[in-house]
């Protein structure tokens, strides 16, 4: 009985009450930089990306999940509903990557790199969300040497 606009406009006000970006604001630089990575560099990406992911709190980690893949399913019905994932990245880069005490002229100057790493996780949730066995053996030991 309500239309994906204002399912959409819920979820954005629900999102945009919480205390900080669900990669929350410790990463936000480390985030800035590994968009600086050439696109040829995807893995490399994708491993600091994930690294980043894992560092986030638990509640924020499993609520950032579930949103990646339903942007990402969003995505993939572009074609239907004319928001590509760029297109989500750009509405939603703001509750996901920004931290809530950038002045407006900030968000708007850097907005282009939210963005796109906005689109690089709605567009690879499933890789992100799925460790390789390499990167568990590595936080096991930073996590051990705590």
């Amino acid at each position: 009985q309500y239309s994906t606009h204002e399912c959409a406009s819920v979820l954005k006000t629900f999102l945009s009450r919480l205390s900080e970006p669900l990669v929350t604001t410790s990463c936000y630089k480390a985030h800035l930089a590994i968009c600086s990575l050439n696109t040829e560099e995807f893995e490399q990406r994708l491993y600091c990306t994930q690294l980043l992911l894992e560092l986030i709190p638990d509640q924020y980690h499993r609520l950032l999940k579930d949103l990646l893949f339903l942007l990402h399913g969003v995505a993939q019905r572009s074609d239907e509903n004319k928001m590509s994932a760029s297109n989500l990245a750009m509405m939603f880069c703001s509750h996901i990557l920004c931290p809530k005490t950038l002045s407006a002229e900030e968000i708007q100057a850097k907005h282009s790199i939210f963005t796109k790493s906005t689109t690089f996780m709605i567009e690879n949730p499933d890789k992100l969300f799925t460790l390789p066995e390499k990167l568990l053996i590595e936080i096991q030991a930073f996590l051990s040497r705590r």
